[in-house]
């Protein structure tokens, strides 16, 4: 009961979090948004490669998708890059240059904007309008799972007060604001 504090924080630290996301498209101009570009499309890739086109090795949809989006961005397709190996790279074999695990943090929300758009009038091709919100609401859902991870662990030395204090500015007096809400999408 002595821990209404902390808990407001948290939800203040969502509140500022949703809200600045929210209203970040609106600021930039940006119709629809667009959180799966540049170096994100490199992290995202994996899962519209291996659940929409079955096409890990070439990811030959890229290019599709990008006259739809324009999701590459002017520094050109540096994403996917051609294999090493001659042979493969001649046969169009791309790697992805980015590790999976941001890949598998989204997989959870990626795989409800696939239902979506499925179940609604949106393309299910990995970058129409519900993949991109549910990529850019899915490291809000991460950090505020954190930030109540460390609530619980932070009010087990110190009380409520300071752990109010602590989560707040641990996120909102940092720029981990614009890496969770605005470029969510990459590590």
């Amino acid at each position: 009961m002595g821990k209404n504090l902390s808990f407001l924080a948290v939800l203040l630290i969502g509140a500022v979090l949703l809200c600045t996301r929210l209203e970040y498209s609106e600021l930039r101009g940006w119709a629809p948004m667009k959180v799966t570009t540049w170096d994100a499309l490199a992290y995202y890739g994996y899962l519209p490669s291996t659940f929409i086109y079955h096409d890990l090795e070439r990811m030959g949809w890229i290019e599709g998708i990008d006259s739809s989006y324009q999701v590459v961005g002017t520094g050109g397709l540096y994403q996917m890059l051609p294999v090493e190996d001659p042979v493969l790279a001649a046969q169009g074999h791309r790697v992805d240059k980015c590790l999976i695990g941001v890949a598998l943090m989204e997989l959870p929300f990626f795989l409800v904007a696939h239902s979506i758009a499925a179940l609604g009038n949106c393309p299910a091709d990995g970058f129409s309008p519900p993949y991109q919100w549910c990529m850019a609401f899915a490291p809000i859902v991460w950090c505020l799972i954190g930030v109540f991870l460390l609530r619980s662990v932070l009010l087990r030395w110190y009380d409520d007060l300071t752990t109010a204090l602590s989560l707040v500015l641990a996120v909102l007096a940092t720029n981990a604001i614009q890496y969770i809400s605005v470029d969510g999408a990459q590590t």
